[in-house]
């Protein structure tokens, strides 16, 4: 065994012996290295290729035996060995691969540097299971060739020559050999690769036939794949116009709409529910209850559950914030297929109704009023009337004497009830009618007649009293009076308010003069006296004078403020 290292002298060496330290892996590695690079150094040259014969692994000094031939760059072997060797070499990888066995060649011989020299090669096939997965190929130098003594040539062939001649003749009958067999493997291949190129161009063709076939049935399906597209084309935009439609019929009906799923959660809406809920794009898919609402509907979910509990509609009458009125409809969604995906709830601003509902109730009111103020004027009008006939029929003489006071007493009675239905509320102007009574006589203003007295309304009793008076007092006038044909008599008529607002106070006068001496007071009381000096102060509590003197007729009465007209 040689050291690596110098061994150290005895001086050098130390006292007193120190153990061992372990050596680093690292250590270990690189001497194991350098020990590789020494073996290979003083091993053989060779090279490991895989079954292609491409090149693996390169030993050292394996140059003298590549000569790599010119044109493009190339790992394989057979292209990098030397040329005295390719032949050889080719011929026992190809033995090597089949077999599977180690193979030699020995004593081939290969020039270099102008000197001949003999080349061993041997051939280590690496397998791994039954598969070939390398090959080692190792170059060795077999020497020299041995040189022919010409003393002895010239004698004559010696036996060392002949058998040379022999060997080699061998080596080129075994090189001939391993040619044809190689070229016999060859054949055999590209005949096997003609016949694989044949059927893959067979089926090739028949891929080409059924890719034309193809062609034609992608083309059809093509063809049909547009009339479908084009019969969609047609149904998309049948959809878009009906989808348009609905949507502007929704929108032109104004009635609030949320369509809700079976989780109670928004999946669409009109834009009038914005105006009671406070509803975004955005709030697509959030829960019902977690929207601000301006109508009063605590119960609208607890509805919507029932709903879709007993798929039945239910509405309720709700009102909104600022004083509207809605019907809230809830109904179960209903899909094509009779499916329940959920809720529809609608609100429909019945506000007009609402308040046209209320307004005929008032006025129903105020005709059930009307009508039974009606029968009470009725009744009284009829009251009175019958007592004008009972009263006319007692101071009347004969018949045509009372028709003739009847029909006009019940003129002047209708006269005023005409007056009165004008306009209940606003009473009778005193002027009017006292002007109406003038001008049923045909008299009138100016001709021994003043008016005087400020504007003032009667109540309708009042109004019907005042106008059997202002009749008796004009027919009388007309008849024996001042009124009457040939008298230069004169007429005043004046009134006066007292006081202010509700406590005002009627006071009327008529004063009445003849011009041929004074007015005879009647013998027997008729129904004009009868009126004035008893009815008047009955009926309306007023307080009344009248009386005939040597200067005319004079008549007065004072009327309280309940039949005053505001």
């Amino acid at each position: 065994e040689f050291p690596l290292v110098a061994r150290p002298t005895r001086a050098e060496r130390a006292p007193e012996r120190q153990p061992s330290l372990p050596r680093p892996a690292a250590l270990a590695l690189s001497i194991s290295r350098r020990a590789e690079q020494v073996a290979e150094r003083y091993g053989p040259a060779y090279v490991i290729i895989d079954c292609e014969h491409e090149v693996l692994h390169f030993s050292g000094r394996t140059g003298r035996f590549l000569e790599p031939v010119s044109g493009a760059a190339s790992l394989n072997l057979l292209n990098l060995v030397h040329r005295d060797l390719r032949l050889d070499l080719r011929s026992a990888l190809h033995h090597a691969a089949e077999q599977k066995t180690r193979l030699e060649h020995l004593r081939i011989p290969m020039r270099e540097n102008g000197h001949s020299k003999l080349v061993n090669i041997f051939i280590e096939p690496v397998i791994e299971g039954a598969d070939l997965t390398a090959l080692v190929v190792l170059f060795q130098d077999a020497g020299p060739i041995p040189e022919t003594n010409p003393a002895v040539a010239g004698e004559g062939p010696t036996n060392e020559h002949v058998d040379r001649l022999e060997a080699e003749l061998r080596l080129t009958k075994d090189r001939l050999q391993a040619t044809i067999e190689e070229l016999e493997s060859t054949n055999e291949e590209l005949k096997s690769s003609n016949e694989e190129y044949q059927s893959i161009n067979e089926e090739l063709q028949s891929s080409n036939e059924e890719l034309e076939t193809s062609k034609e049935e992608l083309q059809s399906v093509n063809e049909e794949l547009q009339t479908v597209n084009s019969e969609l084309d047609i149904r998309v935009r049948d959809l878009a116009r009906a989808n348009s439609d609905l949507q502007n019929l929704l929108e032109s009906t104004q009635i609030a709409t949320i369509f809700l799923d079976n989780d109670l959660r928004v999946r669409s809406f009109t834009p009038t529910a914005t105006e009671l809920f406070h509803l975004l794009e955005t709030d697509i898919g959030r829960p019902i209850d977690h929207l601000g609402s301006r109508v009063e509907y605590p119960d609208l979910s607890g509805d919507v559950r029932k709903v879709l509990t007993k798929l039945g509609s239910m509405e309720r009458d709700v009102s909104s914030k600022d004083g509207r009125s809605y019907i809230a409809r809830v109904l179960p969604y209903r899909s094509t297929d009779n499916f329940i995906a959920g809720a529809v709830i609608t609100f429909v601003d019945v506000t007009s109704t609402v308040k046209a509902e209320a307004a005929l109730r008032e006025s129903e009111g105020r005709l059930r009023t009307l009508l039974a103020e009606l029968q009470h004027r009725v009744r009284n009008t009829l009251a009175v009337v019958k007592s004008i006939t009972q009263r006319t029929a007692e101071s009347s003489s004969s018949v045509e004497e009372m028709a003739s006071h009847l029909s006009g007493r019940l003129d002047a009675f209708a006269r005023v009830q005409s007056a009165v239905t004008r306009n209940p509320d606003a009473g009778v102007d005193l002027r009017s009618l006292i002007d109406d009574e003038f001008l049923a006589h045909a008299a009138h203003e100016g001709n021994g007649l003043s008016i005087e007295g400020p504007d003032v309304s009667l109540r309708p009793k009042a109004a019907e009293s005042m106008s059997l008076a202002l009749h008796e007092l004009t027919t009388n006038a007309v008849k024996h009076g001042a009124l009457s044909d040939d008298n230069d008599g004169h007429i005043a008529i004046k009134w006066n308010v007292k006081g202010r607002g509700k406590g005002r106070e009627l006071s009327f006068e008529w004063t009445e003069k003849c011009g041929d001496g004074p007015i005879a007071e009647p013998i027997r009381h008729v129904f004009g006296m009868e009126l004035l000096k008893r009815v008047l102060p009955y009926d309306l509590g007023a307080k009344t004078s009248f009386r005939f003197g040597n200067d005319g007729v004079h008549f007065q009465i004072e009327l309280s403020p309940e039949h005053i007209a505001d």
